[in-house]
């Protein structure tokens, strides 16, 4: 689908809503597109997350803070959900989910004061950027998933998938500041920077590492699909 469908796609659906008149004179039908309206939701919510970080700090990063793996991948899911997109959903939820866990993880660790550090910060960093990061971050796993059990999932993305990922983290590896660290790409978010050895990080800890994950959750999530469809639990849309 081009550009202008797009945007052709998202006029139709002002508010959130089509409307259509079965006959002149008659009271208008409304129907709600559920699609729509979480793609849109989802767009927004990666606006207010980079706004409220971004006027509350006026941190160095910017606009560039929208390299965060959750922030490009919520982009990415909305977009997927406004055009009905199997693939585009599909990438996304074989991406978040590993990508996501150790975050999670570590927010409920921290929340009960063990934590391991990646998710320290958001505690202590006021009620808007707190607000803001846990709305878009509790959105994509059960978003991306509803997506795909809905759309279907698209079993010829594995590739896909895999340039995403690594779109995503040479484009982290060539933007991010060294100490913003988009994506954990020059050394362990729950390390300390240790100053050198970055490309190598990089190139084995980062690249090769995350693109093996995101192969075997492709293949674990096309099995769970599969399996699912055999027993006549995915919808059709």
């Amino acid at each position: 689908m081009s550009i202008k469908s797009f945007f052709v796609k998202i006029k139709k659906n002002v508010l959130f809503l089509n409307y259509s008149i079965k006959h002149m004179g008659e009271r208008k039908k409304i129907e709600f597109d559920r699609f729509v309206f979480i793609g849109i939701y989802l767009l927004l919510s990666v606006a207010v997350n980079q706004w409220v970080n971004i006027a509350k700090y006026h941190n160095e990063v910017g606009i560039r803070g929208i390299i965060w793996f959750c922030d490009l991948t919520a982009i990415l899911l909305g977009i997927g959900m406004i055009l009905k997109n199997k693939s585009l959903v599909t990438i996304s939820l074989v991406t978040a989910v590993p990508a996501q866990l150790p975050w999670i993880f570590d927010f409920f660790l921290e929340a009960a004061g063990n934590g391991m550090g990646r998710t320290a910060g958001i505690w202590g960093w006021g009620p808007e950027v707190f607000w803001a990061t846990v709305n878009l971050h509790s959105l994509l796993i059960p978003l991306s998933f509803y997506g795909v059990y809905k759309l279907g999932f698209d079993e010829k993305g594995f590739k896909y998938a895999l340039l995403y990922g690594a779109f995503v983290l040479f484009l982290s590896y060539l933007i991010s500041p060294i100490k913003s660290n988009f994506n954990c790409v020059f050394y362990s978010c729950d390390g300390e920077d240790p100053g050198s050895g970055y490309l190598k990080y990089f190139l084995i800890n980062s690249l090769l590492f995350w693109e093996i994950i995101f192969a075997f959750s492709f293949l674990a999530f096309k099995f769970f699909f599969k399996a699912i469809r055999k027993r006549g639990g995915v919808e059709s849309f």
